[in-house]
């Protein structure tokens, strides 16, 4: 009786350490946590203080408790800082960090019950929500692009600028954001990211394809993608009509 009550103990322990998993992967990924290098899968827990590594050519797609989803772009580090909420949470958090790579965040509740507590920090500034999916670029300069409802991307420094959806800036260190200016399909170099020869194709849809608009489908008809290709292609509308529809395995089906 005690061996299971201790066992119980601990995945209930384990269960509560948990603060989202990994939705997708493609390729190979790591999570460094307190000072070990776990090899990334599918349904793997994501906790607090984690920091997920992708290597080149590869995604992962990572879903939270609250229903915010993150996609990685190849050579990629992310951060899970904070991460604090639940149904009855009066005060919820999260704190996210990014020092490079590439990323795509679409929030969930904490976004929509307590936006101001919902924040992004790369090298050179910290984006700050009003619910919306927002996307990033992380190289010598950063780019930020909205695209939908609205961020605010402010530098260590204190220089701010808010985007609407649509719009995109740059941040070089040191200085000012860029004025927000309407951002077009290709707007990023391939190379950025995943600097390995013949990952160009292998990455289209991740950073150059990343930035247009949503919706706009590629030219011509073509067959219908199977479910990897929509995992890492997916607008964010159709994420969110996922999630609605129980497509997307949800935290609670850990």
């Amino acid at each position: 009786m005690r061996v299971v009550i201790f066992w119980l103990f601990v995945l209930s322990f384990a269960l509560q350490a948990a603060v989202g998993h990994m939705a997708a992967l493609k390729g190979a990924a790591t999570i460094e946590r307190g000072g070990k290098s776990l090899s990334a899968k599918i349904g793997i827990a994501i906790e607090e203080k984690d920091v997920v590594k992708t290597e080149a050519g590869a995604r992962a797609q990572l879903l939270f408790a609250d229903e915010t989803v993150i996609n990685l772009g190849p050579k990629t580090e992310f951060g899970v800082e904070e991460f604090f909420y639940h149904d009855q949470a009066a005060n919820p958090r999260v704190r996210f960090s990014a020092t490079k790579g590439a990323f795509k965040a679409i929030t969930g509740q904490v976004g929509k019950l307590a936006p101001g507590n919902f924040s992004l920090k790369t090298r050179t500034a910290t984006i700050g929500i009003r619910g919306t999916h927002f996307m990033g670029q992380l190289s010598e300069n950063e780019k930020f692009a909205c695209l939908k409802g609205a961020i605010e991307v402010t530098t260590d420094d204190g220089f701010s600028v808010v985007l609407n959806a649509g719009e995109i800036t740059e941040v070089v260190p040191g200085q000012a954001p860029s004025k927000p200016r309407k951002y077009g399909a290709g707007e990023l170099d391939e190379s950025e990211g995943d600097e390995e020869e013949g990952d160009a194709s292998q990455d289209e849809g991740q950073e150059e394809a990343a930035f247009e608009d949503e919706g706009e489908s590629a030219e011509g008809e073509e067959e219908e993608p199977t479910l990897e290709q929509q995992l890492f292609t997916l607008s964010a509308q159709v994420i969110d009509e996922a999630i609605e529809a129980g497509a997307l395995q949800t935290f609670s089906d850990l």
